[in-house]
């Protein structure tokens, strides 16, 4: 299956047993979020994410 567009990341991210979450700047929040409502395991690498959502990433 080939993802693609600005929804694609965080498509990925719900059905991935782990997400390593590299992704540069704001654009990599939707796709923490969408690993954390699907009760996947994350590890994170953006920091913006922790900035601009930390409690609800927390």
């Amino acid at each position: 299956e080939v993802l693609a567009g600005g929804s694609a990341l965080a498509e990925a991210a719900s059905t991935a047993e782990v997400v390593v979450n590299g992704v540069v700047g704001f654009a990599g929040l939707p796709v923490t979020l969408a690993a954390l409502e699907s009760g996947r395991r994350l590890c994170l690498a953006n920091k913006e994410s922790l900035i601009a959502a930390g409690p609800v990433v927390r």
